[in-house]
């Protein structure tokens, strides 16, 4: 921990990887070998997703791990590939 009690950072920051291109220049995957797929770190929040445009889960193929975020803020994980896939709506309870 540092002096104001926060975690300390690893000091490397960007570890070594390899970022390619999946088919359009859009996607990209990213392969670490320190074994996180990704880590993201910011000063409001660690990930901002943008909402989709359509509430309720999300249509068309998809695979399983995919994370989605419907035009209401509910999120959704993708949990069996396919068209459309099976998504289980993450639970949150208000704070």
């Amino acid at each position: 921990m540092d002096r104001q009690g926060a975690e300390a950072q690893p000091e490397e920051v960007a570890p070594p990887a390899v970022l390619f291109p999946e088919r359009k220049q859009s996607d990209w995957q990213y392969l670490s070998v320190f074994g996180y797929g990704s880590v993201f770190s910011g000063g409001k929040a660690q990930l901002r997703l943008f909402a989709g445009s359509t509430s309720g889960r999300p249509t068309g193929s998809h695979k399983r791990g995919e994370i989605y975020m419907d035009s209401n803020g509910a999120l959704f994980v993708c949990v069996r590939g396919g068209t459309p896939g099976t998504w289980r709506k993450v639970s949150t309870t208000a704070v």
